[in-house]
């Protein structure tokens, strides 16, 4: 997002609206012989003056990232054609794929052992027979995945949350030291920038091309945070519901949805996770995605002088946006 600043002599900025004009003071230096400094002069700002200028379009790229960004998918997209059209053995997509698979072709190792589990053989000599007795008793969903892959996830969550939190309170205090209220906070918009939400004073370069590609990174490090955690949320989805309909074929006796039915079997038209609960995820990770781009972005700001000449100087950072914040906390909790 390029901003391009309009300066002259006394610059005027939305930020001063709610200040009285009368209480506006300008503190100019006096000086003396040799061009010393001996007093200081306060005089009083009446009004300001401001004049409209023509806005100036521009579509700014960076090669080499472009490039990078495109080798990428070139990558991917050969990954893909490469395990559709080379790779031709029977996967296990689905949960029916794996019943299918271990009923025509036992292991001899388990024969006659269907209750065992994993943690049966802990210790145990691989093909001694284990004898078991069914006993019925009600298993929670969160049982379908470890306690690591729970707490890896919270741990994700929370770690998100309270970054997002801890930028929003220092936007919040940042706006009131500018001077604005609760009220004009929302006007500050979504994904705008604005000369009151621009960064400054980091330790991250401003001007030239280091500051834009480490503007770059740090805006866009969000979006891989998020994609972490939509992975772990889906595979833990996964497991669930892998457990679900794992269980349910005990509950009554149905065909097995698998990748290519034969017989009576029926074919499945998801991989794990229903569209009843997939698509409203996949919904939710665009909305998720999209909220946190307009809530931490790239800005350029370009100077010109009052001759509409430009000066020659470009900074980059990164701008916020507090009620795109708010929004992400609110979908992001609802996610929870």
């Amino acid at each position: 997002m390029n901003i391009e600043h309009q300066t002259d002599f006394l610059g005027c900025s939305s930020v001063w609206r709610d200040i009285d004009p009368s209480k506006w003071m300008y503190l100019l230096g006096a000086f003396g012989a040799n061009n010393t400094t001996y007093s200081n002069a306060q005089l009083k700002v009446n009004y300001c003056l401001s004049q409209p200028v023509v806005p100036k379009c521009q579509l700014n790229f960076n090669a080499p990232l472009l490039m990078l960004v495109i080798m990428f998918n070139i990558v991917k997209v050969t990954c893909m054609a490469f395990a559709a059209t080379r790779i031709h053995d029977n996967p296990l997509v689905t949960i029916g794929d794996a019943i299918a698979s271990f009923t025509s072709d036992p292991d001899i190792h388990t024969r006659d052992m269907c209750l065992a589990s994993g943690d049966i053989f802990d210790g145990r000599e691989i093909g001694k027979t284990v004898c078991l007795e069914y006993q019925s008793r009600r298993i929670r969903w969160f049982r379908a995945a470890s306690k690591r892959h729970w707490m890896t996830t919270l741990l994700f969550f929370a770690v998100a949350i309270s970054a997002i939190l801890g930028l929003l309170i220092y936007g919040i205090i940042t706006q009131l030291g500018l001077g604005i209220g609760f009220s004009a906070f929302w006007q500050l918009g979504v994904g705008t920038a604005h000369a009151q939400t621009i960064i400054s004073g980091w330790k991250i370069p401003t001007d030239g091309y280091s500051a834009l590609v480490a503007s770059v990174l740090v805006s866009n490090s969000p979006q891989l945070i998020l994609s972490i955690i939509y992975l772990l949320f889906n595979s833990l989805c996964t497991k669930v519901f892998l457990a679900r309909e794992w269980f349910s074929y005990s509950r009554a006796r149905k065909p097995l949805r698998v990748s290519i039915p034969e017989g009576a079997q029926r074919s499945t038209y998801f991989l794990q996770i229903p569209y009843r609960f997939g698509l409203p995820l996949m919904a939710y990770s665009t909305i998720l995605h999209w909220l946190v781009s307009q809530s931490i972005f790239l800005v350029q700001v370009t100077y010109y002088d009052e001759s509409d000449s430009d000066y020659n100087l470009t900074i980059s950072s990164c701008g916020y946006s507090p009620p795109g914040m708010i929004l992400t906390l609110i979908v992001g909790g609802t996610l929870i």
